[in-house]
C-alpha cells in the first residue's frame, strides 16, 4: 500500500513540473539568451539605398551608417546582425541566416542607439548639442530563402528624424 501511494506521488510531481516546463517553453520570457541563435547556414542579401538617401548622405558628410538585423521568432525578433557599413554607391552585401524571417533598418548620425537585442525595444538617443542631422530607414521585412541571393536587393529609404 505504502508502494502505491508512494508512486502516484511521484508520478503527480512529474506531471506538474511537465506541465511547469511547458509554460516556462511557452512564454516569451521563459529561458532568455543573452545571444541569438545564428544558424549555419547563411544568405548574402544586396541592400541598396535610395540614389536621393545616397545624394543626402553625401550632401551631409555621412559616409558610414549603422545596420540592424532581427530574425523574426515566435513573436519575438532577436538582435542577428548589428554592424557598420560603408555607404559607398548605397549597395552592400550583408550576410544573414537562411530560412528566415528578417526585419531590417538602417541608422545614420545618431548619438546612440539603445535596446538593440529586441526590435520592440530599439530607441535612438538624441542629444540637443549633436548638431548633425540623424536619419532613420523604412524597415524591410523579407525572408531569406534559396530565391535571395547578392542579386537580389532590397531598398531602404530614409526620413531624417531632426532635419527642419
Amino acid at each position: 500500500m505504502i508502494h502505491f501511494r508512494h508512486s502516484i506521488f511521484i508520478k503527480s510531481i512529474l506531471a506538474l513540473l511537465a506541465a511547469c516546463l511547458f509554460v516556462v517553453g511557452c512564454s516569451d520570457e521563459g529561458l532568455s539568451s543573452s545571444a541569438p541563435v545564428i544558424p549555419q547556414s547563411q544568405s548574402s542579401v544586396t541592400m541598396s539605398l535610395t540614389r536621393e538617401s545616397v545624394d543626402s548622405f553625401t550632401q551631409a558628410g555621412i559616409n558610414e551608417v549603422r545596420f540592424f538585423a532581427y530574425i523574426r521568432q515566435n513573436k519575438c525578433d532577436s538582435l542577428v546582425k548589428d554592424t557598420t557599413i560603408n555607404i559607398g554607391d548605397g549597395q552592400f552585401a550583408i550576410g544573414l541566416p537562411l530560412g528566415e524571417n528578417i526585419r531590417a533598418f538602417i541608422v545614420a548620425n545618431a548619438t546612440g542607439v539603445e535596446g538593440t537585442e529586441k526590435f520592440d525595444s530599439v530607441s535612438l538617443t538624441l542629444d540637443p548639442s549633436h548638431e548633425a542631422n540623424i536619419w532613420l530607414s523604412n524597415v524591410a521585412s523579407f525572408t531569406t530563402d534559396k530565391t535571395v541571393s547578392t542579386s537580389s536587393s532590397r531598398h531602404l529609404s530614409f526620413q531624417c528624424l531632426t532635419c527642419t
